[in-house]
């Protein structure tokens, strides 16, 4: 008993690496989306959005054009837990009835809910550094001045990216040397606390 209780675990925490933990949680037991999946019911799409795209709640239910150029509904289940290497934006997983022309592996185009959706930065783990808790960049605020920015960290991207709804579009980010500007901004911090003991 104990070993078939270990193997189960097992397999849960696989399926929860694998589809998310919603899914994950549903092995095993008599959750009828789950039974869909595993008698081929239904398939998971996965949808990616671009990159720079948020989607504050994914809509219930959304839509994507078949081969024929027909529209088919597909119904939220959560979050992917990995991204397109193609597109590396924000992913989340839907269903779509079997009986439809979509097949595993299968390309398809999705059409989300504009009013749902915000723009966003893509600020890449190289330009974060972390102090206090917190994630900061460094911006350009003058041809050879930077200013050091808290970003938020809601939105991780698999790869260690993160997408920022504060930052505008077009600012100029420090993606490499970003440590290295930290250190000098607390050694001339140092630097100026000195001078200003010694008078």
């Amino acid at each position: 008993m104990a070993s078939a209780q270990a193997q189960l675990r097992t397999v849960e925490e696989t399926a929860k690496q694998s589809w998310g933990a919603v899914l994950g949680n549903q092995l095993g037991e008599s959750d009828q989306t789950f039974a869909r999946l595993v008698q081929r019911q239904e398939y998971l799409v996965q949808v990616t959005l671009p990159p720079g795209v948020l989607i504050a709640t994914p809509p219930t239910t959304a839509t994507i054009q078949l081969e024929n150029g027909q529209q088919q509904e597909i119904t939220y289940v959560s979050p992917a837990t990995k991204t397109d290497s193609a597109v590396q934006g924000v992913s989340f997983l839907y269903t779509v009835p079997a009986s439809s022309d979509v097949l595993p592996g299968m390309n398809v185009l999705a059409s989300l809910p504009r009013a749902s959706t915000t723009e966003s930065v893509v600020i890449p783990r190289n330009a974060v550094v972390w102090w206090q808790g917190r994630a900061w960049i460094y911006v350009r605020i003058g041809p050879t001045t930077f200013a050091r920015r808290a970003i938020t960290t809601d939105h991780p991207l698999p790869g260690g990216d993160y997408l920022d709804t504060a930052l505008k579009g077009g600012t100029e980010v420090v993606v490499q040397g970003a440590q290295e500007l930290l250190s000098e901004e607390f050694r001339a911090r140092i630097q100026v606390g000195d001078e200003g003991g010694g008078d």
